[in-house]
């Protein structure tokens, strides 16, 4: 899997169409894959360099793309959010002990109502920024992904 995702990265779509259910009721594109379904597991506000945890429910994201725009959608709904890709080259990680890496992934950005977005996404997370106009508060969100186990 770990050549599908490098390969789905670099807008070759080398992922099994058998293990990608792509729900048609929602009417997207065929031009679009499913990239995974993620799970929100932490919210937080910053401003001056201090974390505000935001309480959460629940959310399952599903996630689209076709190499140059993003879609995010939130469980069983039409509506979306288009993020457009622009970097490909992956995202920079940090794991246990202090050590960074760089993983397969995308970034991708929207503004919407004069609030700017940014999504950084890896096989196993989702981070979506959030940056309101006339605001010092930033909002991030984590989501990670949910394999096909882990929602039975």
């Amino acid at each position: 899997m770990k050549f599908a995702w490098v390969a789905f990265c670099c807008s070759v779509f080398a992922l099994p169409v058998d293990s990608q259910q792509i729900d048609v009721d929602r009417n997207i594109p065929a031009e679009f894959r499913s990239v995974g379904t993620y799970k929100l597991i932490k919210r937080v506000k910053v401003r001056d360099g201090k974390l505000f945890p935001v309480a959460i429910s629940e959310v399952l994201y599903e996630i689209f793309t076709d190499g140059i725009t993003v879609r995010c959608y939130g469980e069983e709904s039409d509506a979306f959010t288009a993020f457009e890709v622009y970097r490909r080259d992956g995202i920079v990680v940090t794991r246990g002990g202090g050590l960074v890496e760089t993983v397969p992934g995308i970034q991708a950005k929207t503004i919407v109502g004069d609030v700017l977005r940014q999504l950084c996404l890896t096989e196993q997370r989702m981070t979506l920024s959030r940056f309101p106009a006339l605001s010092d508060i930033a909002e991030i969100t984590y989501s990670e992904r949910v394999y096909e186990k882990d929602q039975q």
